[in-house]
């Protein structure tokens, strides 16, 4: 038996699904998106407060932490922050 290398998915098999998510896509943290946009996470949390962002609350000690899944991402930057490019 060979030794696989590199990728070990079938790429033929790797098809986006309609809803967006698959069990491989990453949760996004507000520090993963403000890294992307080039912006501060409070400017993201505020994005998030505003309702442009859809993310899920997770308390953490009292302290809110809020992930993103991509397909929510995706959505928001082709509205919002794409726009802001074109006007």
């Amino acid at each position: 038996m060979a030794v696989l290398e590199g990728e070990r998915r079938d790429p033929a098999r790797q098809a986006p699904r309609p809803d967006g998510e698959r069990d491989t896509d990453p949760i996004l943290t507000t520090r993963m998106i403000a890294d992307k946009l080039g912006t501060t996470t409070q400017f993201v949390v505020d994005e998030i407060k505003a309702g442009r962002l859809h993310a899920k609350r997770h308390d953490l000690g009292g302290r809110p932490m809020y992930r993103v899944q991509p397909v929510d991402y995706a959505s928001y930057y082709a509205r919002h922050w794409t726009a802001a490019f074109r006007a």
